[in-house]
Order: structure tokens, then C-alpha cells, then sequence
């Protein structure tokens, strides 16, 4: 039987990374065997013991069937605003990266990498020293009426494990933790903005073991254009969608307007203070 929650604590519609989403709270009818499916007509994807989410791409419409009445709106929305939201972003053209980004001086600068690689916690402590989160796991990409490339800003709040947040001096004891991660936490940020600014910079983390320094390299023409590939967020859903072509003239035009770089950094947590100067003081 369904899981009904109470209309009081969970959304009808949402509005987020520039999209109005109906959400509905009901049993999803024929649901398919397998745990994902994705197509042009619709996307389905089911989450053991959280729910299950049913989008109608062409409404803007995501149909939710909760696991059990106690799971909680935030835990729902770790699913809904990340991979369910892609799907539905990657549908209607926009640039859906993996990554967090910040602003700093006006532009957007994102911070991507493989999971692990450090991209939220560099993020977070770029927020401690008084910059503006725009998003983090999810950035979204689109063009403006004069063809610039601009993040649109997405919720306010950072996914951190428990060592980084106590490197960043923040308790992690009255803080929701991410259901599928057991030492993994979701941190509130006040320190953001909903405006949509233009792109300057990309960062692309590479933790390595035994090396003694962090080291900066710009990436540039072809290999440019494949970093931001590499770096999009559930890839795996554009064929499907049929946007291959649009995605390739997405990442293009975004490699022409930014700077890319590699950075190299050390495994220990002793390089964080490192990466936030040189991102702070980078041109």
C-alpha cells in the first residue's frame, strides 16, 4: 500500500535549476520490472526503501510512491533532485555537469572530479572563507539571450563526509545523514545565491597517492572538450534521450567561453587549505 505524507510537509511543485515540476504523491501504475528505465516518453527509477519516481518528461511531471510513511521529504529529494532531475534537465537541452560550484568574483567556477575526489569538501571550505555556493553535485548549464554560458544555481546545501566536516569545524551530529552513505551528511548553506551567473573557470580534481605537492596544468583544444564530457553528470541517459549531438555542441560551446584546468592534489585532507588559495587567487 501506498505511503501517504502529509501535504503539509511535502511539496506539490517545485521550482528548481530553472524548472517549474509538478510533483505528485501516489502509486505509480505498470511499473516496469527492471530498477531504471530510461526513454524520450518517460524515466522510472527505483530506490529500495526510499521510493519510487515516475517522470512524464513532456508535463514536467514526477510522480513519487514512498518506500514507508517515515521517510523524510530531504531524503526523498537526495533521488529527486539529483539523478531524477537530470533525467528531466538532459530532456529538455540543458548541460548537466558533475560537480560543485561556487562563485567568486562574479563568475561561476565549477570543481568536478570522480566521486571522492574532494570537489564538495573543497567547495564547502571555499563557503567558510565567505564565497557563494550555486550548486553542488548536480551544476547545470544553459545559454542566455546572448549565447554566454551560465550556471543555474541549484539547492542550498553541501553533501560532505564526516571527516571533512570535521576538518571544517562543523558538527555533524544534528545533520541528516545521506541514506545510501553511511558516513555522509547534508549540510545546510547560508551562504548562496539563486541568480544565474556566467562560467570562468573549470577544476577538474585528481587525488594521487604519494605525491608531495598540488600541481596545476590548463587543458586545451581536444582534450578540453573530452574533460567536460567526462565530467557530465549520468552520461549514460543521453543516448536514450537522443541528445548526443546537442550534448557535443553544449560541451563545445561551453570549452570556447571557460578556461579548463587539471589539478593534482595530494590524498591527505593537509592539501585543502592549498586548493582554496589557489582557487581564491587564480586568474
Amino acid at each position: 500500500m501506498l505511503a501517504t505524507p502529509s501535504t503539509s510537509m511535502f511539496p506539490q511543485e517545485i521550482s528548481i535549476f530553472g524548472l517549474k515540476v509538478e510533483l505528485l504523491w501516489q502509486a505509480i501504475a505498470n511499473k516496469p520490472e527492471p530498477s531504471v528505465v530510461c526513454a524520450e516518453e518517460h524515466f522510472y527509477l527505483r530506490v529500495t526503501d526510499v521510493a519510487e519516481y515516475w517522470v512524464n518528461p513532456q508535463k514536467n511531471q514526477i510522480i513519487i510512491e514512498l518506500a514507508t510513511p517515515e521517510i523524510s521529504y530531504s531524503i526523498v529529494a537526495t533521488w529527486l533532485l539529483g539523478t531524477v532531475m537530470a533525467y528531466l534537465l538532459q530532456y529538455h537541452g540543458y548541460l548537466v555537469l558533475h560537480g560543485s560550484a561556487v562563485l567568486i568574483n562574479d563568475h561561476a567556477v565549477i570543481i568536478s572530479g570522480d566521486s571522492g575526489a574532494g570537489k564538495s569538501t573543497l567547495a564547502a571550505a571555499l563557503v567558510k572563507q565567505g564565497y557563494y555556493l550555486l550548486t553542488d553535485d548536480v551544476v547545470v548549464v544553459k545559454a542566455n539571450e546572448n549565447g554566454q554560458m551560465e550556471i543555474v544555481p541549484g539547492p542550498a546545501k553541501l553533501k560532505l563526509w564526516s571527516d571533512a566536516l570535521k576538518k571544517l569545524a562543523y558538527d555533524s551530529s544534528n545533520l541528516e545523514q545521506v541514506i545510501n552513505k553511511a558516513d555522509k551528511f547534508q549540510l545546510p548553506v547560508t551562504k548562496h545565491t539563486m541568480e544565474s551567473y556566467p562560467i570562468s573557470r573549470f577544476y577538474e580534481l585528481n587525488p594521487v597517492d604519494n605525491l608531495s605537492s598540488v600541481t596545476l596544468s590548463e587543458i586545451l583544444g581536444v582534450e578540453k572538450l573530452q574533460l567536460l564530457i567526462k565530467n557530465t553528470y549520468r552520461y549514460g541517459m543521453l543516448k536514450a534521450l537522443n541528445k548526443f549531438k546537442q550534448h557535443f555542441i553544449s560541451c563545445s560551446e561551453l570549452g570556447k567561453q571557460i578556461k579548463t584546468f587539471k589539478i593534482m592534489r595530494p590524498v591527505k585532507v593537509e592539501s585543502l587549505t592549498t586548493l582554496v588559495q589557489l582557487i581564491e587567487n587564480h586568474n
